[in-house]
């Protein structure tokens, strides 16, 4: 049964017991089993309950398929158990500074990003126009946050940020491309939001808000994940908590919205 449902996204159990030659009853108990037992789950598409497996690296419960794009995590959590403590206030100057905290822990997660492909017809730079070149054809993409699509920006001393408009050219944003790997990793490995992903825009929001943004043309869009790591402070003991947001590329604070 598991390796069947290893072998595909999903599978009804029509097709279960054509493929593994059970009949009804003896399947779903057999289904029943291994879903109290946490190995597999159930999702419903246009009317039929289909069963799937985390083996199979795919969420059809949120519609990710078997592999995604993820931006490689550079900051491990040795690392961001030491920049979490960093965040943490010393409660000094008779509490005007807040109340004394200790990291608590560090949780993971992957974060959602709308990546946008396109091609922009710039003008060349200047000393290429001096010698007479004009316009030039460039390729690239931007990213976008999957609620409020705010524009993704990145700079290794400062690291992310998200900014409502701007004035560049799109292949003038200065942004992940280039400073980071990009891999493809099973969905079903990842640390999600589910309601994040679930509640993500369609391409064409996304491609509008790129059109309303830019002169440039969307050639793609994509689904990027980009780890992200929450410290946990508590104050005073356990008497709060405040958490703070690092990203996982380089480790800075960065407002999530």
């Amino acid at each position: 049964m598991l390796e069947c449902l290893t072998r595909h996204a999903t599978r009804s159990e029509a097709e279960l017991r054509d493929e593994l030659d059970l009949g009804p009853r003896i399947l779903r108990r057999q289904l029943e089993a291994l879903e109290a037992e946490g190995e597999i789950h159930r999702v419903e598409r246009d009317g039929t309950t289909r069963w799937w497996s985390p083996t199979s690296g795919a969420r059809p419960d949120l519609d990710l398929p078997r592999r995604v794009y993820v931006v490689r995590l550079t900051v491990d959590e040795v690392a961001a158990t030491e920049l979490g403590a960093a965040q943490c206030r010393s409660g000094g100057a008779l509490g005007l500074l807040g109340a004394r905290e200790e990291l608590d822990h560090v949780e993971l997660r992957h974060r959602l990003l709308f990546r946008v492909d396109f091609e922009e017809t710039a003008p060349a730079p200047l000393l290429r126009r001096l010698t007479g070149a004009h316009d030039e054809e460039r390729v690239g993409s931007v990213y976008f946050h999957p609620r409020t699509l705010e524009l993704l920006t990145f700079h290794p001393r400062s690291g992310i940020a998200f900014v409502g408009s701007t004035n560049e050219l799109a292949s003038d944003v200065e942004d992940l491309d280039g400073h980071v790997e990009v891999e493809s990793a099973p969905a079903s490995s990842l640390l999600l939001l589910d309601e994040e992903v679930r509640g993500r825009p369609t391409v064409p929001e996304v491609q509008r808000a790129f059109a309303s943004r830019f002169t440039a043309r969307a050639t793609a869009a994509a689904l990027v994940f980009v780890p992200v790591w929450t410290a946990v402070l508590r104050a005073d003991g356990g008497k709060g908590f405040r958490r703070v947001t690092l990203d996982g590329v380089v480790g800075k604070p960065v407002t999530w919205p």
